[in-house]
């Protein structure tokens, strides 16, 4: 299986916030695989794991926007990576990079966070840096 997670707050007043582009792209990624009666099912919020979760069949895609906030993201991401066995060469975070222009986008596997609080807590949790990231 592989794992897709896209950092963002939860909450309407984040919605549309540059901080939310993890979310953002998730959203988009599932609307254009859904109809539109299958997206409006597809997110379920997981209160184990406090991500709303959806999953991508028969791809054995799951898409993860954790609901604990950015500076938390990794409590749900680790939780998710021991429950399914995921390597973390099959997981993919998704975040915003406030230091590359709007529209540019970055993929690398490990490194620092460079100061990205949501990719820190990440790192922290899991007890490793060797992920791969796309920063928007």
């Amino acid at each position: 299986m592989k794992l897709i997670v896209g950092l963002g707050n939860p909450g309407e007043k984040y919605s549309k916030v540059r901080h939310n582009l993890g979310f953002m792209m998730l959203d988009e990624y599932a609307r254009k695989r859904l109809s539109s009666t299958d997206y409006g099912k597809f997110w379920e919020y997981a209160n184990k794991v406090k991500a709303e979760v959806g999953r991508l069949k028969p791809s054995d895609i799951m898409l993860v926007k954790p609901q604990t906030y950015m500076n938390l993201s990794g409590e749900s991401v680790s939780q998710l990576i021991k429950k399914f066995r995921i390597d973390l060469d099959d997981l993919l975070i998704i975040h915003d990079d406030l230091d590359l222009p709007l529209g540019k986008t970055r993929i690398r596997h490990g490194g620092s966070s460079a100061g990205h609080k949501g990719v820190e807590s990440i790192v922290a949790c899991l007890n490793s840096q060797n992920f791969p990231r796309l920063r928007i």
